[in-house]
């Protein structure tokens, strides 16, 4: 006779057939792509911290490592643990808050960015329940959460957390001072999220002109999307801009050596 124990390792190691564990099983994974095989094998991670007995009981908040885990899986995702984080101390919250802490929009526009916000409110409630649930009424969002834990950060961790636009406030010569290497991941955070020209001057750390013909080229090259006018114009990185940003990271340093 097996013990249980035995059985719950050999789930992990793929011995039982796939639907015994959630769908997949370790072979499987192997042959997955990179992209899926690393998901799946963070879903079969918090299987086995379960199986070990340190799962939590509801929904673990992670708050370095933008993740967030439950007894069957583990979701990092920056947007919804920025979410979480702003319901930590109440239960209804604008909009225009939760889109300037999770997405960094600082002028908030019912028509472009309610879809948005919607989209992440529909994730958080797939991904969440029964734990954590979300619903909006006018310009206002309501949560419930039930069971939510918060694993603790250092203090200056939290500091720049509780504000979500302190990139914008650095000077261009003071963000240059960041390793190109910090950049890079920094640039990477911005694919696919809507960001201001002084987010890209800073990271940059190019004058505002400079910055500015950067931009122009890269929104006609299709590297950059474009929204909004004047002062509301927003822009959002594709990954193909990525290299061009080393780019400039690389000149910069070794013009400053």
């Amino acid at each position: 006779n097996r013990s249980p124990l035995a059985a719950d390792q050999r789930k992990m190691l793929g011995l039982l057939p796939a639907r015994r564990l959630g769908g997949f099983s370790l072979p499987g994974i192997l042959r997955e792509s990179p992209e899926n095989g690393l998901r799946k094998l963070a879903d079969s991670a918090a299987l086995l911290g379960s199986l070990a007995g340190d799962a939590p009981a509801g929904l673990l908040v992670e708050q370095l490592h933008s993740r967030v885990r439950s007894a069957e899986r583990s979701i990092q995702n920056e947007a919804l643990v920025k979410l979480l984080q702003q319901f930590r101390d109440r239960d209804v919250a604008p909009k225009a808050l939760l889109l300037t802490a999770c997405f960094g929009i600082r002028r908030y526009d019912p028509f472009l960015h309610d879809p948005k916000l919607a989209n992440l409110l529909s994730r958080a409630n797939k991904e969440f329940a029964p734990w954590a649930s979300f619903s909006t009424k006018g310009d206002k969002v309501y949560a419930t959460l039930k069971s939510v834990e918060w694993k603790e950060e250092s203090l200056h961790t939290k500091c720049f957390e509780a504000v979500p636009e302190v990139w914008d406030l650095l000077l261009p010569g003071v963000a240059a001072a960041a390793a190109p290497g910090e950049k890079t991941e920094a640039a990477r955070r911005l694919v696919g999220e809507w960001s201001t020209r002084a987010q890209f001057e800073a990271l940059l750390g190019l004058s505002r002109a400079s910055a500015n013909r950067w931009i122009v080229q890269w929104v006609e090259r299709g590297l950059l999307e474009k929204d909004g006018a004047g002062k509301n114009t927003r822009y959002r990185a594709t990954e193909a801009l990525i290299p061009e940003i080393e780019k400039i990271l690389d000149r910069s340093s070794e013009v400053s050596c």
